[in-house]
């Protein structure tokens, strides 16, 4: 079972399809129940879960006064040990939990080419330019330590991943990005 946290993302039905696409069975646990569940049973019930996928959000994290309470959520669900793909907001919020600042920039609501800076199996079957749609205006640098796997004209931190753990991040909005997203996720959950 693939967990799916949304922050409250108008792409969870996409997401949710995108996974069972692939094959996996998944289930939509909103925050306020996940972080709950976290605490409750010191991460038990969520590490029910083989992965987990972080949403996209209508949140603009540069523009509201206090983002602890999600990095300290980002913290609690890294601490589980179990492999992680953060989308747009999930991957700001994984990149802010290791020292990234979000920042706001150009607004892009289209297409854009990712180009990867280095191979990793999120890449497989994907050509060195490929096209993921976006959604956002905000953008975070890449963590230290962080491998820094793709970027595009938009944003230098379009892809990265953890050094040591299944913890990977994107920009872009692979579960409305047809083929090549939906590869991307398919990736994800088969080499984690």
């Amino acid at each position: 079972m693939i967990g799916i946290i949304d922050f409250g993302s108008s792409k969870m039905p996409d997401i949710l399809k995108s996974v069972e696409t692939a094959g996996y069975s998944g289930k939509v646990v909103k925050m306020r129940n996940a972080k709950f569940a976290i605490r409750k049973n010191s991460g038990q019930e969520m590490q029910n879960f083989q992965k987990l996928i972080l949403s996209g959000a209508p949140i603009l994290l540069s523009q509201i006064e206090d983002t602890q309470p999600y990095i300290d959520f980002a913290n609690e669900v890294l601490e589980l040990n179990i492999p992680v793909l953060g989308i747009c907001f999930g991957h700001q919020i994984i990149g802010m939990a290791h020292g990234s600042t979000c920042y706001m920039g150009e607004e892009d609501r289209a297409g854009q080419i990712i180009t990867k800076i280095q191979d990793d199996p999120i890449f497989e079957g994907l050509n060195a330019d490929f096209e993921m749609r976006q959604d956002h205006c905000e953008y975070i640098n890449l963590p230290e330590g962080f491998i820094h796997l793709g970027k595009s004209r938009i944003t230098e931190n379009e892809v990265m991943k953890h050094p040591v753990k299944p913890i990977y991040g994107c920009q872009f909005h692979p579960e409305v990005s047809g083929e090549n997203g939906q590869r991307f996720i398919e990736n994800f959950l088969r080499i984690c």
